[in-house]
């Protein structure tokens, strides 16, 4: 799993990380980002312990997608995406739009790992580019930044914490929250520090 980490650590991911039980993958997307996660430990109750590889958009764009996901099934199918058509499309209990492959441990090998995962950072490619318009060689450098930002934002108020506002609510136990309301904003180096983070050379990303 950590050589499957190594080899998506890099353009077109936004952020990768994981350990030898799973990997978290982020891809460009029109709103937010597309995530990746491939998990070594789900269990199935027909097949037993496999693997499960999750691609779920964070957002659905509206009339961008078709409104069925059989309907997308049927046009990646019909599609030249370069991709391994093992799952299927559906929506999540949050009502994401999700393609889902289960592969069985009877299945295993290195090989096959990599190629589920790195067919399925293909299709995150197809979705955004095929379907959307979104494309990632033009797009990096921006959806970089934009996840950079939200990273380092969140790290500031994580280390920054506002302090208490010292006004109690109707139960006495601090805000409705539970926590003060958030003041002041993070240091300007550190939106600019995401400036220096995006490739030399956008273009030659998209290939493993």
């Amino acid at each position: 799993m950590l050589r499957i980490k190594g080899l998506l650590d890099r353009p077109p991911s936004l952020m990768t990380n994981g350990d030898e039980r799973g990997i978290t993958a982020e891809f460009p997307f029109p709103m937010l980002s597309m995530l990746l996660q491939v998990q070594t430990e789900d269990y199935n109750t027909n097949l037993g312990h496999g693997l499960l590889t999750l691609l779920r958009l964070s957002d659905n764009p509206g009339d961008a997608l078709p409104g069925d996901c059989l309907e997308i099934n049927e046009r990646e199918l019909a599609s030249l995406t370069r991709s391994y058509f093992v799952g299927s499309w559906c929506d999540d209990p949050q009502g994401l739009r999700t393609f889902v492959t289960f592969l069985p441990n009877v299945l295993f090998s290195p090989a096959t790992i990599e190629r589920m995962v790195v067919s399925d950072a293909m299709r995150a490619m197809w979705v955004s580019q095929d379907l959307l318009g979104y494309f990632w060689a033009e797009n990096y450098e921006r959806a970089l930044a934009r996840k950079t930002n939200m990273f380092l934002t969140d790290l500031w108020w994580r280390l920054n914490p506002p302090p208490p506002s010292g006004r109690p609510s109707r139960s006495g136990r601090g805000d409705r929250a539970g926590r003060p309301p958030r003041t002041g904003s993070p240091p300007t180096a550190m939106r600019r520090a995401r400036r220096s983070a995006a490739p030399q050379n956008p273009h030659e990303m998209c290939r493993f």
